[in-house]
């Protein structure tokens, strides 16, 4: 018998504008001619905006992103933030 749980973050709404933002400062080391900086510096900017024009709105934020659950679209700004310093690595 397997037991699925279902984990919930606290707070999650700042913790994802926190993620945004610091994949931004991040993405300022790669150089501005870069696809993915520019593909990434994108995205990150539209989604702080949604996050920071919801107010305490989960729902909106989870509808607007599209991509999934608010603690699924967590993960992935946190993936996307450790794939930024791989980027680095690779200098793309």
């Amino acid at each position: 018998m397997f037991l699925l749980v279902e984990l919930v973050h606290p707070d999650p709404l700042p913790a994802l504008k926190q993620t945004y933002k610091s994949t931004l400062t991040a993405l300022e080391t790669i150089p501005t001619s870069s696809a993915y900086r520019q593909a990434a510096e994108a995205i990150t900017l539209s989604r702080l905006k949604t996050v920071e024009t919801a107010g305490d709105n989960i729902q909106q934020v989870e509808q607007t992103i599209g991509g999934g659950q608010i603690e699924e679209i967590l993960d992935a700004a946190q993936d996307e933030l450790k794939l930024v310093e791989e980027m680095k690595v690779a200098k793309p």
